[in-house]
């Protein structure tokens, strides 16, 4: 399933200027965020694709509950070159800190990939790399008193369409509202470059519905789109 990681905070990182156009009483852009992720998933439907066969995650660790340091058993190949990291911790007390590593020879070697990661709350962490590896391991290095988590390796695939889109629905609202001729030229560059995105991002298609990616479908090439008539 398609998971959204475009937050808000995220938007604000290539739009900065977006935060001083909400009105007195929005908080964040929530609604509309929310709109085109349904509008995405609603594309996506339309080249024939089938939802749920998408975004599978990678396992790096089900939930555990730890009191000494811990490494996590090495994953299984990552065919998909996934980069971001979900840990999920649900109960904690003290600080806990962990690092990702890779591996391209079943574990015999490991680099580093992710270091430095402090949790003191509960929550889900998102840790996006760029050094990827066949496999991967988490590392809990210390810890307080007590950790509950579970960690995840995610696709980044989704993250420039739905950026493009959500911010062309941002303007394209801020446009209707002052009828600005700026916000329309912004909602209609991003549009375009959603556009883009959509007809020539590579999906990785869990075709045979195992609940992971083979090594065949992660070769296939899934940009030849067909649309409904």
């Amino acid at each position: 399933m398609i998971e959204d990681f475009i937050t808000h905070e995220r938007l604000l990182k290539t739009e900065p200027a977006i935060d001083g156009y909400l009105s007195s009483t929005q908080i964040n852009f929530d609604e509309i965020i929310n709109d085109a992720f349904e509008e995405y998933l609603n594309d996506v439907k339309n080249q024939n694709y089938i939802v749920r066969k998408l975004g599978k995650r990678l396992s790096l660790q089900a939930s555990v509950i730890k009191t000494t340091a811990f490494d996590s058993a090495i994953s299984d190949e990552d065919k998909v070159e996934r980069r971001r990291l979900i840990i999920d911790i649900s109960a904690i007390t003290g600080t806990s800190v962990f690092s990702l590593q890779g591996s391209n020879d079943d574990g015999d070697n490991y680099t580093d990939v992710k270091t430095g990661i402090i949790i003191t709350q509960e929550g889900n962490y998102d840790y996006t790399f760029w050094n990827v590896f066949k496999k991967y391991r988490l590392r809990l290095l210390s810890i307080g008193t007590t950790v509950t988590y579970s960690a995840d390796l995610y696709e980044t695939t989704f993250d420039f369409p739905l950026l493009y889109k959500k911010l062309s629905k941002i303007y394209y609202s801020l446009f209707h509202k002052s009828g600005d001729d700026a916000y329309q030229t912004k909602a209609e560059n991003y549009e375009n470059r959603y556009q883009q995105a959509l007809s020539t991002t590579h999906y990785f298609y869990d075709e045979d519905d195992t609940g992971d990616i083979s090594a065949d479908e992660a070769e296939q090439d899934t940009r030849q789109i067909i649309f409904r008539p």
